[in-house]
């Protein structure tokens, strides 16, 4: 069974091709295409891999600068492949890019199903020691 990846396309593309292969985007402008053209297709600037509500194994989710275009168009490369910086300037990026990013000004964010939560402390503040139980 082929695995297929969703490709959102430039911001007015509703088609995609490689090779002989073509593809339509369906009505939320995602392209379903097999890994194998996924990956040429997400090569090419402006294609983003579209991932569901939670981030897949291997990715987190992160915020972007307030001066970022945060208007679903402006994306980030990492090892040459891009990602969508969406409308509320959350991006899912490979977790090995996250100590890149952090120095470029994003910030976490935490995933909540139905929640989304920014500029969250990563480490938490030092409380007093419970003593043990007498």
């Amino acid at each position: 069974m082929t695995q297929t990846k969703r490709i959102r396309p430039p911001a007015g593309t509703t088609t995609a091709s490689v090779g002989t292969a073509s593809y339509t985007a369906d009505s939320d402008g995602i392209i379903a295409a097999p890994d194998y053209d996924a990956v040429a297709l997400l090569a090419i600037p402006g294609f983003t891999e579209d991932y569901p509500d939670d981030p897949p194994a291997g990715f987190v989710c992160v915020v972007a600068p307030a001066d970022s275009t945060n208007d679903g168009t402006g994306t980030l490369s990492y090892g040459g492949v891009s990602y969508t910086i969406g409308a509320d300037g959350h991006v899912i990026v490979p977790a090995e890019a996250v100590a890149d990013l952090l120095s470029h000004g994003f910030t976490p964010a935490v995933i909540v199903p139905g929640v989304v939560l920014t500029d969250v402390d990563v480490a938490p503040e030092p409380t007093e020691p419970t003593p043990p139980p007498a």
